[in-house]
């Protein structure tokens, strides 16, 4: 596909929930990303992934990596949430953390 370098490629269903979940996060973050749907020639390449499911990211380098939550740690490095934690000196973990806690008894 021309003009796809330097790209993610997402692969999935519209059937998975953890692949449109995914595809969301990709979009909200605004990471260039291509949607494709899961055929058997992409199943075969990626056989080598532990658990074989859907979503797979493949990366722009050309490596496959699965695991949902994982995907959503690592495309949050570098980009604008990730650099907000590190100008204020907390990490992500943190930041969820502070957002649970209890206000006032309300």
């Amino acid at each position: 596909m021309k003009g796809t370098e330097g790209r993610y490629k997402l692969i999935g269903s519209t059937a998975s929930p953890y692949a449109l979940k995914l595809r969301a996060l990709m979009r909200y973050r605004r990471i260039a990303f291509d949607w494709v749907i899961m055929t058997k020639a992409l199943r075969k390449q990626t056989e080598h992934l532990r658990p074989n499911l859907i979503p797979v990211l493949q990366y722009p380098d050309g490596t496959f990596r699965g695991e949902t939550t994982v995907l959503a740690y690592d495309l949050k490095v570098g980009t604008r949430d990730d650099l907000s934690f590190q100008r204020i000196g907390h990490s992500p973990s943190s930041a969820i953390s502070l957002r649970t806690l209890p206000t006032n008894g309300r």
